[in-house]
């Protein structure tokens, strides 16, 4: 799966790939380089090409 991280700009400010296997799958995503605010990520299955994006809140 490739993960990405945008700021409200929509300026992509981390973006990686990472091997999941079947099933639930937890994502653990730590970027103590970034600021306070509000941030989109935008999780895409590599192989099926679904998405799905959530909010992330940093305080």
């Amino acid at each position: 799966m490739e993960i990405k991280v945008i700021d409200q700009s929509g300026r992509t400010v981390s973006s990686e790939t990472r091997e999941i296997s079947a099933g639930e799958n937890n994502l653990l995503i730590s970027h103590p380089e970034l600021s306070a605010g509000a941030y989109h990520v935008d999780v895409t299955d590599l192989h099926s090409g679904a998405q799905s994006s959530f909010k992330w809140v940093i305080e």
